[in-house]
Protein backbone atom coordinates (compact mmCIF):
# COMPACT_ATOMS: atom_id res chain seq x y z
CA UNK A 1 0.00 0.00 0.00
CA UNK A 2 1.29 3.54 -0.69
CA UNK A 3 1.34 4.43 3.01
CA UNK A 4 3.63 1.49 3.87
CA UNK A 5 6.01 2.42 1.06
CA UNK A 6 6.09 6.10 2.08
CA UNK A 7 6.73 5.10 5.70
CA UNK A 8 9.77 3.02 4.74
CA UNK A 9 11.12 5.74 2.47
CA UNK A 10 10.66 8.40 5.14
CA UNK A 11 12.47 6.18 7.64
CA UNK A 12 15.43 5.92 5.25
CA UNK A 13 15.16 2.25 4.29
CA UNK A 14 17.16 1.29 1.18
CA UNK A 15 15.42 -1.96 0.16
CA UNK A 16 11.63 -1.86 0.36
CA UNK A 17 8.77 -4.34 0.56
CA UNK A 18 5.07 -3.68 0.07
CA UNK A 19 4.64 -3.92 3.86
CA UNK A 20 2.71 -7.20 3.45
CA UNK A 21 -0.56 -5.47 4.35
CA UNK A 22 -2.41 -7.59 1.80
CA UNK A 23 -1.72 -10.73 3.81
CA UNK A 24 -3.27 -12.17 6.94
CA UNK A 25 0.16 -13.61 7.70
CA UNK A 26 3.40 -14.52 6.03
CA UNK A 27 2.43 -18.13 5.17
CA UNK A 28 -1.39 -18.12 5.05
CA UNK A 29 -1.27 -16.36 1.70
CA UNK A 30 0.10 -19.56 0.15
CA UNK A 31 -2.98 -21.71 0.75
CA UNK A 32 -5.24 -18.78 -0.11
CA UNK A 33 -3.77 -18.50 -3.62
CA UNK A 34 -2.94 -22.14 -4.38
CA UNK A 35 -5.51 -24.86 -5.12
CA UNK A 36 -5.22 -28.23 -3.42
CA UNK A 37 -6.03 -27.44 0.23
CA UNK A 38 -9.06 -28.27 2.36
CA UNK A 39 -9.83 -26.17 5.46
CA UNK A 40 -9.89 -27.01 9.17
CA UNK A 41 -8.07 -30.34 9.15
CA UNK A 42 -4.84 -29.77 11.11
CA UNK A 43 -5.15 -28.78 14.79
CA UNK A 44 -3.15 -25.67 15.72
CA UNK A 45 -2.52 -23.58 18.80
CA UNK A 46 -5.50 -21.27 18.29
CA UNK A 47 -7.32 -22.64 15.23
CA UNK A 48 -7.49 -25.50 12.75
CA UNK A 49 -5.39 -25.14 9.63
CA UNK A 50 -5.89 -26.39 6.07
CA UNK A 51 -4.18 -29.53 4.82
CA UNK A 52 -3.02 -30.39 1.33
CA UNK A 53 -5.49 -32.95 -0.03
CA UNK A 54 -5.07 -32.68 -3.82
CA UNK A 55 -2.34 -31.76 -6.32
CA UNK A 56 -1.25 -28.16 -5.86
CA UNK A 57 -1.98 -25.64 -8.59
CA UNK A 58 -1.14 -21.96 -8.43
CA UNK A 59 -4.31 -19.98 -9.20
CA UNK A 60 -2.42 -16.80 -10.07
CA UNK A 61 -0.04 -14.44 -8.32
CA UNK A 62 0.55 -15.19 -4.64
CA UNK A 63 2.41 -11.96 -3.84
CA UNK A 64 3.91 -10.97 -7.21
CA UNK A 65 0.99 -8.66 -7.98
CA UNK A 66 2.06 -6.51 -5.06
CA UNK A 67 5.53 -6.16 -6.55
CA UNK A 68 4.18 -4.70 -9.78
CA UNK A 69 2.22 -2.19 -7.68
CA UNK A 70 5.23 -1.41 -5.49
CA UNK A 71 7.48 -0.85 -8.49
CA UNK A 72 5.20 2.03 -9.55
CA UNK A 73 5.60 3.71 -6.16
CA UNK A 74 9.35 3.74 -5.61
CA UNK A 75 12.68 3.91 -7.42
CA UNK A 76 14.44 2.06 -4.60
CA UNK A 77 15.39 -1.61 -4.66
CA UNK A 78 12.47 -3.94 -4.05
CA UNK A 79 12.37 -7.19 -2.09
CA UNK A 80 9.68 -9.87 -2.23
CA UNK A 81 9.17 -12.12 0.80
CA UNK A 82 7.79 -15.65 0.57
CA UNK A 83 7.40 -18.52 3.03
CA UNK A 84 9.99 -21.23 2.55
CA UNK A 85 8.87 -24.53 1.08
CA UNK A 86 9.86 -26.19 4.36
CA UNK A 87 7.43 -23.95 6.29
CA UNK A 88 4.61 -24.93 3.93
CA UNK A 89 5.52 -28.60 4.40
CA UNK A 90 5.49 -28.33 8.19
CA UNK A 91 2.28 -26.31 8.26
CA UNK A 92 0.09 -28.04 5.70
CA UNK A 93 1.26 -31.60 5.08
CA UNK A 94 -0.74 -34.16 7.04
CA UNK A 95 0.02 -37.90 7.05
CA UNK A 96 -3.69 -38.41 7.64
CA UNK A 97 -5.04 -36.17 4.89
CA UNK A 98 -2.26 -35.54 2.34
CA UNK A 99 -0.82 -38.92 1.39
CA UNK A 100 -3.37 -39.69 -1.32
CA UNK A 101 -2.09 -36.69 -3.30
CA UNK A 102 1.49 -36.78 -1.99
CA UNK A 103 2.66 -40.15 -0.65
CA UNK A 104 5.75 -38.66 1.03
CA UNK A 105 6.72 -35.37 2.65
CA UNK A 106 9.55 -35.01 0.13
CA UNK A 107 7.14 -35.37 -2.79
CA UNK A 108 5.00 -32.58 -1.38
CA UNK A 109 8.05 -30.41 -0.62
CA UNK A 110 9.30 -30.61 -4.22
CA UNK A 111 5.89 -29.59 -5.54
CA UNK A 112 5.79 -26.59 -3.20
CA UNK A 113 9.24 -25.62 -4.47
CA UNK A 114 7.92 -25.65 -8.05
CA UNK A 115 5.07 -23.33 -7.07
CA UNK A 116 7.43 -20.96 -5.25
CA UNK A 117 9.89 -20.84 -8.16
CA UNK A 118 7.06 -19.95 -10.52
CA UNK A 119 5.89 -17.22 -8.14
CA UNK A 120 9.37 -15.83 -7.51
CA UNK A 121 10.08 -15.69 -11.25
CA UNK A 122 6.93 -13.61 -11.72
CA UNK A 123 8.04 -11.32 -8.88
CA UNK A 124 11.43 -10.83 -10.53
CA UNK A 125 9.73 -10.07 -13.84
CA UNK A 126 7.58 -7.50 -12.03
CA UNK A 127 10.66 -5.67 -10.75
CA UNK A 128 11.91 -7.35 -7.57
CA UNK A 129 15.66 -7.52 -7.16
CA UNK A 130 15.72 -9.61 -3.98
CA UNK A 131 13.77 -12.73 -2.98
CA UNK A 132 13.62 -13.60 0.72
CA UNK A 133 12.38 -16.93 2.05
CA UNK A 134 11.11 -16.74 5.64
CA UNK A 135 11.58 -19.81 7.83
CA UNK A 136 10.86 -19.80 11.56
CA UNK A 137 10.31 -23.57 11.50
CA UNK A 138 14.05 -24.06 11.08
CA UNK A 139 14.56 -21.35 13.66
CA UNK A 140 12.65 -23.33 16.30
CA UNK A 141 15.48 -25.87 16.30
CA UNK A 142 17.62 -23.39 18.26
CA UNK A 143 15.63 -24.55 21.30
CA UNK A 144 17.13 -27.70 22.90
CA UNK A 145 13.70 -28.66 24.21
CA UNK A 146 12.27 -28.41 20.70
CA UNK A 147 15.09 -30.49 19.23
CA UNK A 148 14.42 -33.14 21.88
CA UNK A 149 10.62 -32.87 21.33
CA UNK A 150 10.11 -31.84 24.96
CA UNK A 151 8.79 -28.33 24.34
CA UNK A 152 5.14 -29.21 23.83
CA UNK A 153 5.23 -26.74 20.95
CA UNK A 154 2.95 -27.25 17.98
CA UNK A 155 4.90 -29.20 15.39
CA UNK A 156 6.82 -31.49 17.71
CA UNK A 157 6.23 -35.10 16.81
CA UNK A 158 6.46 -34.27 13.10
CA UNK A 159 10.14 -35.16 12.83
CA UNK A 160 12.26 -38.08 13.97
CA UNK A 161 15.84 -37.09 13.15
CA UNK A 162 16.83 -33.49 13.85
CA UNK A 163 19.85 -33.53 11.54
CA UNK A 164 17.82 -35.01 8.70
CA UNK A 165 15.16 -32.37 9.26
CA UNK A 166 17.67 -29.53 9.20
CA UNK A 167 19.13 -30.88 5.95
CA UNK A 168 15.64 -31.18 4.48
CA UNK A 169 14.84 -27.52 5.16
CA UNK A 170 18.21 -26.02 4.22
CA UNK A 171 18.60 -28.10 1.06
CA UNK A 172 15.10 -27.11 -0.03
CA UNK A 173 15.91 -23.40 0.15
CA UNK A 174 19.20 -24.00 -1.66
CA UNK A 175 17.24 -25.61 -4.49
CA UNK A 176 14.91 -22.64 -4.58
CA UNK A 177 17.83 -20.22 -4.68
CA UNK A 178 19.68 -21.83 -7.59
CA UNK A 179 17.48 -20.88 -10.56
CA UNK A 180 16.64 -17.48 -9.04
CA UNK A 181 20.30 -16.58 -8.62
CA UNK A 182 20.86 -17.59 -12.24
CA UNK A 183 18.35 -14.87 -13.14
CA UNK A 184 20.36 -12.33 -11.17
CA UNK A 185 18.24 -12.30 -8.00
CA UNK A 186 19.76 -11.74 -4.58
CA UNK A 187 18.35 -14.60 -2.48
CA UNK A 188 17.99 -14.38 1.29
CA UNK A 189 17.08 -17.05 3.84
CA UNK A 190 15.57 -15.45 6.95
CA UNK A 191 15.61 -17.55 10.12
CA UNK A 192 13.70 -16.37 13.18
CA UNK A 193 12.31 -17.85 16.40
CA UNK A 194 8.67 -16.83 15.83
CA UNK A 195 7.08 -13.51 16.69
CA UNK A 196 3.66 -13.41 18.35
CA UNK A 197 2.45 -11.10 21.10
CA UNK A 198 6.02 -9.77 21.45
CA UNK A 199 7.26 -13.23 22.30
CA UNK A 200 9.47 -15.78 20.65
CA UNK A 201 8.27 -19.35 20.18
CA UNK A 202 11.74 -20.79 20.83
CA UNK A 203 14.53 -20.10 23.31
CA UNK A 204 18.16 -20.63 22.43
CA UNK A 205 21.11 -19.33 20.46
CA UNK A 206 22.22 -20.38 16.99
CA UNK A 207 25.11 -22.58 18.11
CA UNK A 208 23.11 -25.82 17.99
CA UNK A 209 22.07 -25.37 14.34
CA UNK A 210 24.89 -23.18 13.02
CA UNK A 211 26.49 -26.01 11.05
CA UNK A 212 23.24 -26.52 9.16
CA UNK A 213 22.36 -22.87 8.50
CA UNK A 214 25.77 -22.01 7.06
CA UNK A 215 25.39 -24.79 4.48
CA UNK A 216 22.61 -22.85 2.77
CA UNK A 217 23.53 -22.07 -0.84
CA UNK A 218 22.03 -18.57 -0.86
CA UNK A 219 23.42 -15.05 -1.09
CA UNK A 220 22.50 -13.96 2.42
CA UNK A 221 21.40 -15.32 5.78
CA UNK A 222 19.17 -12.90 7.73
CA UNK A 223 19.45 -13.79 11.42
CA UNK A 224 18.22 -12.38 14.72
CA UNK A 225 20.97 -11.07 16.99
CA UNK A 226 19.28 -8.18 18.81
CA UNK A 227 16.73 -10.03 20.96
CA UNK A 228 18.02 -11.07 24.40
CA UNK A 229 17.59 -14.78 23.60
CA UNK A 230 19.83 -14.50 20.54
CA UNK A 231 22.92 -15.41 22.53
CA UNK A 232 26.49 -14.67 21.66
CA UNK A 233 27.73 -13.42 18.31
CA UNK A 234 30.79 -15.64 18.72
CA UNK A 235 29.23 -18.04 16.20
CA UNK A 236 30.08 -15.45 13.54
CA UNK A 237 33.70 -16.54 13.80
CA UNK A 238 32.55 -19.54 11.70
CA UNK A 239 30.49 -17.55 9.19
CA UNK A 240 31.32 -18.46 5.55
CA UNK A 241 33.32 -15.87 3.65
CA UNK A 242 31.21 -16.19 0.49
CA UNK A 243 27.94 -15.48 2.29
CA UNK A 244 26.40 -12.18 3.35
CA UNK A 245 24.92 -11.71 6.82
CA UNK A 246 21.66 -9.85 7.24
CA UNK A 247 22.41 -8.79 10.80
CA UNK A 248 19.33 -8.51 12.97
CA UNK A 249 20.38 -5.50 15.03
CA UNK A 250 17.00 -3.99 16.05
CA UNK A 251 14.82 -5.90 18.52
CA UNK A 252 11.29 -5.89 17.11
CA UNK A 253 9.76 -7.49 20.20
CA UNK A 254 10.82 -5.05 22.93
CA UNK A 255 8.53 -2.03 23.51
CA UNK A 256 9.89 1.32 22.33
CA UNK A 257 12.77 2.17 20.07
CA UNK A 258 16.30 1.37 21.17
CA UNK A 259 18.96 4.05 20.90
CA UNK A 260 21.12 4.51 17.84
CA UNK A 261 24.13 3.85 20.05
CA UNK A 262 22.72 0.46 21.07
CA UNK A 263 22.26 -0.57 17.44
CA UNK A 264 25.68 0.72 16.43
CA UNK A 265 27.27 -1.25 19.27
CA UNK A 266 25.67 -4.46 17.99
CA UNK A 267 26.99 -3.87 14.51
CA UNK A 268 30.47 -3.13 15.83
CA UNK A 269 30.37 -6.40 17.72
CA UNK A 270 29.54 -8.24 14.50
CA UNK A 271 32.35 -6.39 12.73
CA UNK A 272 34.83 -8.04 15.06
CA UNK A 273 34.15 -11.14 12.95
CA UNK A 274 32.99 -9.85 9.56
CA UNK A 275 34.03 -6.96 7.32
CA UNK A 276 31.48 -4.20 6.72
CA UNK A 277 31.00 -5.20 3.09
CA UNK A 278 29.70 -8.60 4.24
CA UNK A 279 26.92 -7.07 6.35
CA UNK A 280 23.38 -5.83 5.76
CA UNK A 281 21.53 -4.20 8.66
CA UNK A 282 18.03 -5.53 9.39
CA UNK A 283 15.42 -5.62 12.11
CA UNK A 284 15.44 -9.02 13.81
CA UNK A 285 12.16 -10.00 12.16
CA UNK A 286 9.04 -8.42 10.70
CA UNK A 287 7.17 -5.99 12.93
CA UNK A 288 3.68 -7.28 12.07
CA UNK A 289 1.89 -4.32 13.75
CA UNK A 290 -1.50 -6.03 13.49
CA UNK A 291 -3.07 -9.40 14.09
CA UNK A 292 -1.46 -11.07 17.09
CA UNK A 293 1.24 -8.46 17.62
CA UNK A 294 0.20 -5.39 19.65
CA UNK A 295 2.93 -3.22 18.10
CA UNK A 296 1.93 0.38 17.33
CA UNK A 297 2.76 1.45 13.80
CA UNK A 298 4.53 4.53 15.20
CA UNK A 299 6.85 2.24 17.11
CA UNK A 300 7.75 0.30 13.98
CA UNK A 301 8.49 3.58 12.21
CA UNK A 302 10.72 4.82 15.02
CA UNK A 303 12.67 1.56 15.03
CA UNK A 304 13.21 1.77 11.28
CA UNK A 305 14.43 5.35 11.70
CA UNK A 306 16.88 4.17 14.35
CA UNK A 307 18.13 1.46 12.01
CA UNK A 308 18.69 3.99 9.23
CA UNK A 309 20.44 6.44 11.56
CA UNK A 310 22.78 3.69 12.75
CA UNK A 311 23.56 2.75 9.15
CA UNK A 312 24.35 6.38 8.27
CA UNK A 313 26.71 6.69 11.21
CA UNK A 314 28.50 3.46 10.36
CA UNK A 315 28.73 4.35 6.67
CA UNK A 316 30.39 7.61 7.59
CA UNK A 317 32.98 5.60 9.51
CA UNK A 318 33.55 2.75 7.03
CA UNK A 319 32.15 3.75 3.66
CA UNK A 320 30.15 0.48 3.60
CA UNK A 321 26.86 -1.03 4.93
Amino acid sequence: MPFAVALQEAAGIDVLTDGEWRREGYFQVFYERVDGFAPDLIPGRTRKWPAAVAPLRRQGPIVAGGIAFLRKLTDRAVKVTLPSAYVILRRFYSPEHSTRAYPTREHFLRTVEEVLIEEANDALAAGAACVQFDDPMLGYFVDPKYREQRSGHWGTGQFADVEAELRLGVDSTSRLAGPLRQRGAHVVLHICRGNIERRSDAEGDFAGIWHALTRADVDELALEFAMPQAGSMDVLARFPKGLRLGLGCVDVRCPGAESVETVVARVRRARQFLPAEQLTLNPDCGFAPSGNNPIPLDEAYQKLKTLSAAARQLRAETGNL
